[in-house]
């Protein structure tokens, strides 16, 4: 059955990519194809689908994407080499990036192409004849993973894997790994193995997880409460001061949007999305100022809120919002907690705070 073609749309994003292996996030893919985040995200889903792009979910929420090396356009090498080898091995001797070689029945090297030589540092010469595992740290040896993928491979066919391994100049790096167990007639021949260094992706992760590690620390830090959202209007973050002013269980945040802060006008009225401050800054991309709100608790107690939705521009579009939601602070005080004559019920410790 012949693949589905790509429409302009997806071809486009694709061309974001240029093949090696480098991770996008979805704004800067956004950013490259002058497009919104949702619209963008929902075309790389697609050609996650088609098997065109790789995604990784990095942190509590964000997602880096790539497009990874292809050894030839159909994907990955043919694994019926043992069928015709001489054609096989000059097709595989003419890819450069990743490192494709194949194992024996027992695990050691019996063919090794150039990509090899380039991404593992090893001539031909020197590793034909040896076991997978002077790939592999001494502590991966000492544990038997090696061998455990091995058999992994065996009995499931395919496995993929990430971890370090090593060069023949004993450097390390972090590796995507997919070993295939080839068989002929129901028996194992072999094994095809396809090592890509992913050491610069792994890092851009880890810096994308410590920024959102930081970002999560200020906003639980802010003396306010604050909560950041899509374009789209969904919910991205929001801290625990927001969740106590909008009465948001923790366990609803991930399918929460805007339009769910059960909110009020001064009268007690309920607010339609375009009364509601921060629906309007999504919808309109302008910012609301200290306006001014009401949620009432189950035993009656109605809360002051004053909202401010700040549009964050991306090339003229909006793409999140945070909202700053202290209460009111009214003419009659009780401890922290700021009520309007003739209101009670303040909620929290000694002083009133939540």
């Amino acid at each position: 059955m012949q693949p589905k073609p790509l429409t302009d749309s997806l071809r486009e994003t694709l061309a974001v990519f240029d093949g090696s292996g480098e991770p996008w996030t979805t704004p800067e893919v956004a950013a490259a194809l002058d497009l919104g985040r949702r619209s963008t995200y929902a075309r790389l889903e697609r050609l996650v689908e088609r098997d065109h792009l790789e995604t990784k979910k990095v942190g509590a929420n964000a997602r880096v994407w790539w497009r990874p090396t292809r050894p030839s356009a159909t994907d990955e090498p043919p694994m019926d080499w043992p069928n015709s080898p001489g054609a096989i091995e000059t097709l595989l001797e003419s890819v450069e990036e990743p490192a494709v070689f194949a194992l024996d029945a027992d695990g050691a090297v019996r063919f090794w192409t150039s990509g090899a030589e380039r991404t593992l540092g090893y001539e031909s010469d020197a590793i034909i004849g040896d076991p997978l595992s002077v790939l592999h740290t001494d502590d991966d040896r000492e544990a038997g993973v090696p061998e455990r993928h091995l058999e992994r491979a065996f009995e499931r066919g395919l496995i993929r894997d990430e971890g370090w391994r090593v060069r023949a100049d004993g450097t390390r790096f972090w590796a995507a790994v997919k070993l295939e167990a080839i068989r002929e007639d129901g028996s194992l021949r072999g094994y095809a193995a396809i090592v890509h260094d992913i050491t610069d992706r792994r890092e851009r992760e880890r810096e994308l997880r410590q920024e959102r590690d930081l970002t999560e620390r200020l906003l639980e830090t802010a003396p306010v409460g604050l909560a950041v959202a899509r374009a789209d209007g969904t919910v991205e973050r929001i801290n625990t001061r927001a969740r106590t002013h909008l009465d948001v269980e923790t366990t609803e945040v991930s399918k929460l949007t805007v339009d769910d802060f059960d909110v009020a006008g001064v009268d007690g009225n309920p607010l339609t999305a375009t009364d509601n401050p921060v629906s309007r800054a999504v919808e309109t991309g302008e910012p609301v100022s200290d306006r001014l709100v009401t949620r009432e608790d189950s035993d009656g107690t109605r809360w002051w809120i004053s909202v401010t939705a700040t549009p964050l521009l991306e090339d003229g579009t909006v793409s999140a919002t945070r909202c700053v939601v202290p209460r009111r602070r009214l003419p009659v005080r009780i401890g922290t907690v700021d009520l309007l004559p003739g209101h009670h019920g303040a909620k929290g410790g000694r002083n009133g705070a939540p």
